[in-house]
């Protein structure tokens, strides 16, 4: 078969977050060709990607063509053969020849009969996404801490927590179908990739305008424990984890905290890591000390106390006062433009960060003498 170099490239670029660098089923280090399709899967996810000019059976591996085809120029043309236990590629300026392994030792595609599916405003749904999986847990022994809560249903919820903090967001958006799901974080951070590689689609009747502007709309359905997702000429299909999560909307802060202080997020970020490496020497512990119109960041250790003064762009209550964890509290702040408001109740109470229309995020406070 003959597909034209860039065309080759682009589908391993988009392909490889899936690709296993090392793994004890080596079969996995490949790319599976075939039926118009490319093929990658960690066993977890699987991916598959149009591609037309690719119709032959056989497994490119991974590394070693990607690193070769970054020194060919995108608009040759690579034919591609097995052959006598070969797999050769060659085009205009030269050639590459790999031991071949048989297609029929990957993996099979899972079978996937759609019970529930439904098409989603993904230029919405995957901000949110990404935003929520910062807060899955990483120690799986709590296997549904590590994966973003969906609820599907007339308006979409999705959260998710390790434990300490809590981030939690809904949208307007309607699924047909009432269900909750647990996706993992990795396969949230995979759909995140694919959805910024594959280009917006577009009608030659579009215009530019029209072809930017419009929704790029996410089809998810449900089998069982799998998810497919598919944006454009890209499908995922991943395990979901299995397990009840916890009651999320029941963590929530429902009522207005009487203290909310509104302060810009960079200025905030700077005051946080002007005391950081203080607030690390003492147990990662960061004070927050409200009194019109300042709010004031301190640290202690060891002697030491250090302290950075942010303006209050506008206030509601107080004072009022609150410790958490430094890491926690950059972790919100790192990138944020624009204003942040912090809802304090007391010394011992959780605190909630919120900003716009981003995820409304819980974080717990942290015991101090004050």
């Amino acid at each position: 078969m003959e597909v034209k170099v860039a065309n080759l490239r682009e589908a391993l670029d988009i392909l490889k977050p899936v690709v296993p660098k090392k793994s004890k089923l080596q079969v996995l280090e490949n790319v599976l060709v075939r039926d118009g399709e490319a093929v990658a899967t960690n066993l977890e996810s699987t991916v598959i990607l149009d591609l037309p000019e690719a119709q032959e059976a056989c497994l490119l591996p991974f590394d070693p063509v990607l690193k070769l085809l970054k020194y060919v120029p995108g608009n040759e043309r690579v034919v591609i053969e097995r052959k006598r236990g070969r797999l050769n590629l060659t085009w205009a300026g030269g050639s590459a020849s790999y031991e071949a392994t048989d297609p029929a030792d990957y993996p099979p595609v899972p079978q996937f009969e759609p019970r529930l599916e439904g098409l989603l405003d993904g230029d919405s749904l995957m901000p949110a996404l990404s935003s929520i999986a910062d807060y899955c847990a990483t120690d799986e022994a709590r296997p549904v801490l590590c994966g973003v809560t969906l609820y599907l249903g007339e308006t979409l919820e999705l959260a998710a927590g390790d434990g300490f903090r809590m981030a939690y967001q809904d949208l307007p958006i309607a699924f047909p179908g009432k269900e909750r799901i647990v996706i993992p974080s990795r396969s949230v951070q995979l759909l995140g990739h694919l959805w910024k590689a594959v280009p917006r689609t577009a009608t030659p009747a579009d215009s530019l305008v029209a072809a930017i502007t419009a929704k790029r709309m996410l089809e998810l359905a449900l089998d069982g424990d799998l998810l497919k997702a598919r944006a454009g000429c890209v499908t995922m299909i991943t395990k979901l984890i299995t397990g009840s999560p916890p009651e999320w909307q029941q963590l929530l802060i429902r009522e207005t905290p009487p203290i909310r202080v509104h302060v810009l997020a960079p200025d905030l970020e700077r005051a946080v890591r002007r005391i950081r490496q203080v607030a690390e020497d003492s147990k990662g512990i960061v004070r927050l000390v409200f009194e019109e119109p300042i709010l004031t960041v301190s640290a202690e250790a060891d002697k030491q106390r250090v302290e950075a003064t942010v303006t209050v762009v506008t206030s509601q209550g107080g004072p009022g006062k609150v410790a958490v964890d430094v890491k926690y509290l950059l972790d919100y702040l790192q990138g944020k433009e624009g204003v942040v408001t912090i809802g304090i109740k007391d010394t011992s109470s959780p605190v909630s960060f919120q900003r716009r229309e981003s995820p409304l995020v819980i974080v717990m406070p942290m015991n101090v003498r004050w």
